[in-house]
């Protein structure tokens, strides 16, 4: 997708250059922004919109995040950048259509990745980083149940989410309980779906 001079010029300061000898470089991130929020489930016709404040802050943010090799400020940039994009994922106004029906992606749902460590006293420590997203929650499908039955699992809920928004983390709350992500597979690498049953501490 082309971008326009002004709205190319606009990002370019943005990350404090005068130079134009990186913009291919801008021009890529401005494009891989605009990608990401069409996966978000933002219309297309409205990623591309140079004259939309609120994506052009998205997508401006999201460059800031990914330009550059030494950039101290990634992280807080990204977390800044998802908040940003799952909020225009709220707006109607901005959701794109599948199968005739507006996708919604209401469904807030912490995921957890697990680090086992131990404490100063020698003792053993989990240490978890929680990241929350929008995702599609529901029901187990009966055929996935009753296969994991078999195996010996009791499966609780699926959850749909974006693959840039999931890293594997293992365990993950929704609506005020803990669940254990027992199986993740994803098509194309666009979505992921998760498949969890309730977490129990392991001496319940």
């Amino acid at each position: 997708m082309a971008v326009g001079d002004e709205y190319l010029a606009s990002v370019r300061h943005s990350v404090r250059l005068s130079s134009t000898v990186h913009d291919g470089e801008l021009t890529d991130l401005i494009n891989a922004a605009r990608a990401d929020l069409v996966l978000g489930g933002v219309l297309e016709a409205k990623a591309n919109d140079e004259t939309d404040p609120l994506i052009k802050k998205a997508v401006t943010t999201y460059v800031k995040a990914e330009f550059g090799l030494d950039n101290e400020d990634a992280d807080r940039l990204r977390a800044s950048y998802k908040e940003q994009r799952n909020g225009l994922s709220l707006s109607d106004s901005y959701i794109a259509a599948e199968g005739g029906s507006l996708m919604y992606w209401r469904d807030g749902v912490t995921l957890k990745a697990v680090t086992e460590g131990r404490d100063a006293d020698g003792f053993p420590k989990e240490t978890i980083t929680e990241t929350t997203v929008f995702a599609d929650v529901s029901s187990t499908k009966r055929s996935e149940f009753y296969a994991a039955r078999q195996a010996g699992i009791s499966l609780a809920l699926t959850v749909k989410l974006r693959a840039a928004d999931y890293d594997g983390q293992e365990r993950l709350s929704y609506e005020g309980k803990e669940y254990k992500v027992e199986r993740a597979y994803t098509e194309a690498r666009e979505y992921y779906e998760l498949n969890c049953s309730e977490f129990r501490e392991a001496s319940e």
